[in-house]
């Protein structure tokens, strides 16, 4: 389980991990992204995005 603020891995590593291609990897993660579920800081990497008010409208 991944909390608000958790940095998530490449897409190379977590497509290791569920044995996926890294293109299939990074359009699962530009699909999340989209979602508003990642946030992406440069030369930092990915991290789970903090939960907001109208995120918690979306997904009722």
């Amino acid at each position: 389980m991944v909390e608000e603020g958790d940095k998530v891995g490449s897409v190379g590593d977590v497509g290791k991990e569920v044995n996926v291609s890294v293109v299939r990897g990074g359009k699962g993660y530009r699909g999340v992204k989209e979602e508003g579920f990642l946030r992406s800081v440069e030369g930092k990497g990915r991290f789970v995005n903090e939960e907001d008010e109208e995120s918690e409208m979306a997904v009722e």
